[in-house]
C-alpha cells in the first residue's frame, strides 16, 4: 500500500489540518482502496483532505502522521 514502507506511520489516513504538521485530530480511514491509478492523495483530495501515513492514535487525542 501507499504507507507500507516502515514500522511506524504505516496506516493510510485522510487528514485535515494538523498541529505542527505532526498531530492530526480529524483523520478518517479512506473510503476507497488506493492503487496506482487511484492514489491515496486523489482519494483523500476528493473529500477535501490530505493523504497522510499515520501511527496509532494517542488515547483519543489524535494520530501522529
Amino acid at each position: 500500500g501507499p504507507c507500507s514502507s516502515g514500522v511506524t506511520n504505516n496506516i493510510p489516513k485522510c487528514c485535515g489540518a494538523g498541529v505542527l504538521e505532526l498531530l492530526y485530530l480529524d483523520c478518517k480511514t479512506p473510503t476507497q482502496a488506493s492503487s496506482a491509478l487511484n492514489p491515496l492523495s486523489a482519494v483523500c483530495g476528493r473529500v477535501g483532505l490530505q493523504a497522510k501515513c499515520c501511527t496509532l492514535g494517542i488515547a483519543g487525542l489524535g494520530v501522529l502522521c
